[in-house]
């Protein structure tokens, strides 16, 4: 990784430490959202199978749930994708550091379509390939530049059913959509602070409505555009309250249209609703069961369960709704 991405991660690591908790400010849940509880935590420093190195100088980390429960993760500098059952148990893995198709360099962005199909964006290569859900490429697109269909270390992406494919080009300042074999449709954004230009845009989701958001990183916010790219709303502003954030990075959506945010700098998951009005948040920082040490990347499965790329703690923590 480039020394700006360095710098701009390091940068976000001068961090608050944020108490955990679910619910309103006097600590109480809402009525209608119990919060989370920590289920279970996979993964050490390493290379052998069930094991991450999430962190080389810089840290990041992918993680998404098939339609098959299982979970997906970029195994970002082991460059490859590791596969395992909700319950953490180790399925399969792909993939060896290169450039060739099937090769990959740095993967940080994963997304599985309905149907199976595995996306994976490559900081390092600078592109995104296809695969099945068992590993057998299909498609590349994309390399090293500022045109339409390049990218300047991709970070996070996201699919739809209908074959959409969003992904953050992070150093470009801007989203790109394409349709599933790698055909450029429309890029949006630019470098700045006003309405649809970002500093980093390191996370994208598409919540069930179909809208996109986005994690504008160094803008520490979150900005929501319609499947065209068309500017809705903006979220957040930086700081350690309820509904602000710092480093904001990944993004998923649970069935209900709740977006789960996970935050660099303040260590921490939030749970927004549809309208961008604050849920829920859990997280402090450290190494025990419900802590985190720079959460890269969340995913949410079809029971409402939550995981999170715990990043530098090299691991894989999985929430479930308090009962």
């Amino acid at each position: 990784m480039r020394t700006r991405d360095r710098c701009l991660l390091l940068s976000l690591c001068l961090c608050a430490v944020v108490l955990g908790g679910c619910g309103g400010d006097d600590g109480s849940p809402p009525a209608d959202n119990p919060g989370y509880v920590f289920a279970l935590a996979w993964g050490s420093a390493g290379s052998g199978d069930g094991q991450f190195a999430f962190h080389d100088g810089p840290f990041a980390a992918g993680v998404a749930v098939g339609p098959d429960g299982n979970v997906y993760v970029a195994d970002w500098a082991n460059h490859r994708v590791q596969v395992f059952s909700a319950a953490g148990v180790f399925q399969r893995k792909w993939g060896t550091h290169g450039t060739a198709n099937g090769e990959l360099s740095y993967p940080i962005g994963i997304a599985v379509r309905s149907d199976g199909d595995v996306f994976v964006a490559e900081s390092g290569n600078h592109r995104v390939q296809r695969f099945s859900s068992t590993g057998t490429w299909e498609a590349t697109w994309g390399g090293n530049g500022t045109g339409n269909g390049q990218f300047q270390n991709p970070n996070g992406i996201a699919v739809t059913a209908a074959g959409a494919v969003y992904v953050a080009d992070t150093f470009n300042h801007r989203v790109q959509q394409f349709d599933a074999d790698g055909a450029f449709v429309r890029a949006w954004g630019s470098l700045g602070t006003g309405a649809g230009q970002f500093d980093h845009v390191y996370g994208v989701a598409v919540s069930p409505a179909g809208e996109v958001w986005t994690a504008d990183t160094g803008n520490h916010r979150l900005q929501v555009f319609s499947a065209s790219g068309v500017h809705r709303a903006t979220y957040g502003s930086q700081g350690a309250a309820n509904g602000q954030f710092y480093g904001p990075v990944g993004l998923a959506f649970d069935a209900a249209g709740h977006a789960f945010v996970v935050e660099m700098g303040n260590q921490r998951v939030q749970e927004l609703a549809a309208d961008g009005a604050y849920l829920c948040k859990w997280g402090t920082s450290g190494a025990g069961n419900g802590q985190f040490n720079r959460p890269y990347a969340v995913a949410v499965d079809a029971a409402g369960a939550v995981y999170v790329a715990d990043a530098n703690n090299d691991r894989i923590q999985k929430f479930t709704p308090a009962p």
